[in-house]
C-alpha cells in the first residue's frame, strides 16, 4: 500500500507513541527475509483447447476451452523451479471429491526430473523422468534438420510398446512482433497399445501421436502447441476410434492471443502434417466411453503427449507446464468431470480464429457454445463446450511424411 509522506509521518508517530515501533521494524525485517528467499514468481497465461472424441458403440465428444495460468518460482539459486498451474476447470469435482484448483510440481533444473505430482498425474511424472533419460538431441541445435528419437515406453506403462519412435523436424520462422521463432514437430511411427476387449480378452489398439511446438529461439517460451492422438481397433467385432486433440496458444490474462503475424504458409504447412481435424465431429448417437479408452486409451494419450513434447524440446523443459495441465484436463473429460454443452468446432479452427497470423490449420471455426446436455457441474467464468453436433468422424489426416517440413 502507498501512502503520502504526511500520512507516513503520522503512522510512524503513532507507532512510536504506543511503543510499537520495534515490532513494526521486526515485521519489515520478516517481509525482507521472505523476499530474499527467491525472486518473485514469473507468470504466464495460455488458452487451451482440448477435444476428446470416440466413435464405435455410440459416440462421445467433449470439447473444453480454458484459460490457464502458470506461475514459476525459482528455488535454491535456480537449481529447482516450482510450478503452480491453475484454471477454473480444475475446480470441477467428481461426486463428493472436488479437484484442487492448483497443480503444483517441482522441476529439477539439473537433471530435468519432475516431482510432487500425485493421483492421475503420477504417470505423467514417471513418463517425463523416463523420457528425459533417453533424449539424444537439443532441437535448437538442429534447425533445418530431421532426426529420430526413441523411448522405452513399456517401462513407463506396461500396455505400451517397448519402443516408441518419433521423427522430429525443426524449422526456422519469424514473426513481426516477437522476431525469430523455432517450430518443432514430432510424428510417431504407428504403435500398438495392449488393452482388454469387452469380452475380457487381450486386444490391441493401433495408435499414433503427432505434435508441433512453436518456441522462441532460446526455447524458454512457448507461443503455440498442437497435438493429435489417434487410436483405432476392431477387436470387439466393430470399428472403434478414439481421437484426442489439444492445442494451446500464448495469451494475456484475459485470454487474448499473442500476435503471431509473419509465420506465413511455411508454418501452416508444417502444422498441417500432424492432421488436425478439418470438419467438426458429428454426434448422432450419444454414448459413453468404453473401458479400453477409460483404462488404457487416456493413459496412452497422456504418455504419448509427454514423449512427443520432450522430443520437440530436447531438455529445456517449459513444455511440462503444457502437458501436465493437458493431462489433468483429459482425465476430467474422460471421467465426465467437466460440463457438457451443445457446440461445434475444431481445434484447428479455434487456433485459426483466435491467433492473429495463424490461419488455414483446419476448417470448422472455433467453439460455438449452446445449451447444456450433460450432467457435469457448470462453473461460472469457465468457457466449456462439448458434444459437437456437426461434421463426421472420418480420418482427416493429410500427407504425414515426417521427413520434410
Amino acid at each position: 500500500m502507498t501512502f503520502e509522506s504526511q500520512k507516513e509521518a503520522g503512522w510512524f508517530g503513532k507507532l512510536r507513541k504506543f511503543s510499537l515501533f520495534p515490532a513494526f521494524l521486526m515485521l519489515i525485517g520478516l517481509f525482507a527475509q521472505i523476499a530474499a528467499a527467491g525472486p518473485a514468481p514469473s507468470v504466464e497465461h495460455y488458452k487451451m483447447l482440448s477435444f476428446l472424441e470416440y466413435q464405435g458403440n455410440g459416440q462421445f465428444s467433449s470439447q473444453v476451452e480454458a484459460l490457464v495460468e502458470v506461475k514459476k518460482q525459482d528455488l535454491l539459486d535456480g537449481k529447482f523451479s516450482k510450478y503452480f498451474i491453475s484454471t477454473n476447470d480444475f475446480d470441477i469435482g467428481l461426486g463428493n471429491k472436488p479437484k484442487s484448483k492448483d497443480i503444483t510440481f517441482v522441476l529439477s533444473n539439473q537433471n530435468r526430473n519432475l516431482s510432487g505430482l500425485s493421483g492421475d498425474l503420477t504417470i505423467v511424472e514417471q513418463a517425463n523422468n523416463q523420457c528425459i533419460s533417453s533424449l539424444q538431441k537439443i532441437s535448437k541445435c538442429n534447425i533445418g534438420k530431421t532426426w529420430k528419437q526413441s523411448f522405452n515406453a513399456s517401462s513407463i506403462y506396461g500396455s505400451l510398446p517397448q519402443q516408441l519412435n518419433f521423427t522430429v523436424t525443426a524449422i526456422h520462422l519469424a514473426t513481426e512482433a516477437f522476431g525469430e521463432m523455432l517450430a518443432v514437430r514430432a510424428i510417431s511411427e504407428p504403435f500398438l497399445v495392449r488393452v482388454a476387449s469387452s469380452a475380457g480378452q487381450i486386444g490391441y489398439v493401433k495408435s499414433t501421436i503427432s505434435v508441433v511446438y512453436l518456441f522462441n529461439m532460446d526455447m524458454d517460451d512457448i507461443y503455440m502447441s498442437a497435438s493429435v492422438f489417434e487410436a483405432s481397433t476392431a477387436m470387439n467385432g466393430f470399428n472403434e476410434q478414439m481421437r484426442y486433440e489439444v492445442a494451446t496458444y500464448k495469451s494475456d490474462s484475459y485470454g487474448v492471443a499473442a500476435d503471431l503475424t509473419g509465420l506465413g504458409s511455411k508454418f501452416t504447412n508444417f502444422v498441417k502434417k500432424i492432421g488436425l481435424r478439418k470438419k467438426p465431429f458429428e454426434v448422432v448417437d450419444i454414448g459413453g466411453l468404453p473401458q479400453w479408452v477409460m483404462v488404457d486409451g487416456l493413459r496412452a494419450a497422456s504418455i504419448g503427449n509427454v514423449c512427443a513434447a520432450l522430443s520437440c524440446e530436447g531438455a529445456v523443459n517449459p513444455v511440462s507446464s503444457i502437458f501436465v495441465a493437458g493431462s489433468r484436463t483429459l482425465s476430467l473429460q474422460g471421467l465426465g468431470g467437466l460440463s457438457t454443452f451443445v457446440g461445434s468446432g475444431t481445434v484447428g479452427g479455434g487456433l485459426s480464429g483466435s491467433v492473429p497470423g495463424v490461419g488455414g490449420l483446419a476448417g470448422g471455426g472455433g467453439l460455438a457454445i449452446g445449451g447444456g446436455v450433460g450432467t457435469g457441474m457448470a462453473i461460472a467464468g469457465v468457457t466449456v463446450g462439448t458434444v459437437a453436433l456437426a461434421g463426421g468422424f472420418d480420418s482427416d489426416k493429410s500427407d504425414s511424411s515426417p521427413s520434410t517440413p
